[in-house]
């Protein structure tokens, strides 16, 4: 059974992305897939310090959990939120002290803004993860803002989305499979 890391970014307590994320954690379980929940609310306040060549382990818990979930799991979604018009800085810092362990990973984001072009953010975060550490980021998220009362239709938008992650990540996996009975080929 495969299982994917779910990180939630948002400190606050009513977060709409954590939501979001929450009901991909049920779709995905319904789907008889295993999940590995963060909280970045359980985790300590830790800068990452820039220093690339510090080892997960110098992190204090649960960070080098969470490095050894995403780099076991089939891929990893991240509920984020957007703060003016940009990645909220805990997630910007989360995700540079463990990016490298998406390295080779698929990776998606549902987030939560108060107006739709403020998610045009998460392409910040997007880059980052793929071309720093050559991640394979999901092009589609979960958008979601203050004014999307519509329950139903969040629902739909987020299960879809869940759909096409877990296709995406099964492709990727799949591709990986043959490439590596290719080199064993020779």
């Amino acid at each position: 059974m495969t299982s994917f890391t779910l990180l939630s970014t948002s400190l606050r307590e009513d977060s709409q992305s954590r939501a979001l994320l929450a009901f991909c954690a049920d779709r995905l379980r319904h789907a008889g897939r295993r999940t590995h929940w963060f909280d970045l609310r359980d985790f300590p306040p830790v800068l990452c310090n820039g220093d690339e060549e510090a080892p997960i382990a110098t992190y204090p818990q649960p960070f080098p959990a969470l490095h050894s979930a995403m780099q076991q799991s089939a891929g990893t979604l991240v509920g984020m939120p957007i703060y003016l018009y940009s990645t909220a800085g805990p997630t910007k810092n989360v995700l540079d002290i463990i990016g490298d362990a998406l390295t080779g990973k698929p990776v998606g984001f549902l987030t939560a803004a108060g107006t739709p072009r403020s998610h045009l953010a998460v392409r910040d975060a997007m880059n980052c993860l793929q071309f720093e550490y050559e991640a394979f980021v999901y092009s589609k998220t979960v958008q979601v803002c203050r004014d999307d009362y519509d329950r139903a239709s969040v629902e739909e938008r987020t299960a879809a989305f869940c759909r096409g992650f877990t296709q995406f990540a099964d492709a990727l996996a799949s591709l990986a499979c043959v490439e590596a009975q290719a080199m064993n080929a020779y």
